[in-house]
């Protein structure tokens, strides 16, 4: 039988030369770097670097590049946070408040998610869901949809039982079931944070380095990570940008990092209520017809409401219309958001 002639015999990329050097695609692990191709971990001495982040000529990579920064500022990005909301910037994520502290023994998802447990029981009921969205300043009409479509999509899915329950209760033990497709990745599918993929939002779709998203460029991000076929996953990821896109309403159309950030975490949305409650009762001293205008379906859209900034924080709701994250938190005093903002009124 004829020998095979070793020399000749075809080697993977990933298999080593003759040296016993593993090469990337070269012989004797030559770069082959080509113009346009981007690299990453060039100053590390770890196996594996550099690698290639961006092939030249391929249409996806080249239109959503990944950004190498966040490593830069935070500790193995790509390593899912249990229970904080991690960036660069907020290394430690959401700190006002003590809410870190405070949900330590929570998910971020089920961080996400507390807002809408008034009474903390661990079950969301659909009456939690329609109260919570009033309570955030949204219409009538998208406060039934958004019943219509959370508790009926998540119930089951979150359920303990095999059998449904008619009431729609969503069990926020369970909430990470509830996870769906097609969504930027941010959410580990146990619940957890996970900061690379927070990050790549911006540096795949924040054009012009503006800090943060417009609507559109979230439409491109939906249209972006569609799974084939996933159906609910698409209507979910539309609705959710739709829902925050108008929780926010930025009025130069962007919505920032911090904004997003602090809505994955759920800690914005307390301090939204507050505002709001803030806002009703200003509003009721003025005039009933001043305090009726609050309920109008389109009032939404003659307000934004920002990530609480430092300043304003510090200032403790001096600013009209606003109230810090600390008073609220004082409202509460361990009584659920509910019973904190009515005795705010």
């Amino acid at each position: 039988m004829e020998e095979i002639d070793c020399e000749f015999v075809h080697r993977m990329p990933w298999q080593q030369n003759q040296d016993g050097e593993e090469t990337q695609g070269a012989e004797n692990g030559e770069d082959t770097a080509r113009e346009g191709d981007e690299w990453a971990g060039r100053g590390s001495d770890l196996p594996g670097a550099p690698f290639k982040t961006t092939l030249r000529g391929h249409i996806a990579m080249e239109a959503r590049p990944v950004s190498e920064e966040a490593s830069k500022g935070l500790a193995e990005p790509y390593v899912p946070r249990a229970n904080i909301a991690a960036t660069p910037e907020r290394p430690f994520g959401t700190q006002e408040g003590n809410w870190a502290k405070q949900h330590e023994n929570d998910s971020v998802l089920q961080q996400h998610c507390a807002f809408f447990d008034p009474d903390n029981d661990g079950i969301v009921w659909p009456w939690d869901v329609f109260w919570g969205f009033h309570q955030l300043g949204y219409a009538l009409p998208w406060c039934i949809l958004s019943v219509m479509i959370i508790s009926t999509s998540f119930s089951w899915f979150t359920s303990e039982s095999w059998i449904p329950n008619p009431l729609f209760p969503i069990n926020l033990k369970h909430i990470h079931r509830a996870k769906h497709g097609s969504d930027t990745g941010t959410y580990h599918n146990e619940g957890r944070f996970i900061p690379a993929h927070f990050e790549a939002i911006f540096s795949k779709f924040d054009k012009g380095l503006k800090g943060g998203v417009t609507f559109y460029e979230g439409l491109q991000l939906i249209r972006a990570q569609r799974n084939i076929l996933d159906f609910a996953g698409w209507v979910g990821a539309f609705f959710e940008m739709l829902a925050t896109y108008l929780l926010i309403w930025p009025a130069d159309g962007i919505m920032r990092k911090e904004d997003l950030r602090t809505v994955y975490d759920g800690s914005i949305f307390y301090t939204i209520a507050a505002r709001e409650c803030e806002r009703r009762r200003l509003a009721r001293s003025e005039s009933l017809l001043f305090y009726l205008f609050t309920f109008f379906p389109l009032n939404g859209i003659f307000k934004e409401n920002r990530a609480q900034t430092t300043t304003e924080y510090a200032r403790g709701g001096g600013k009209k219309g606003r109230i810090s994250r600390e008073q609220l938190w004082n409202q509460k005093a361990g009584t659920g958001w509910v019973e904190g903002l009515k005795r705010g009124r």
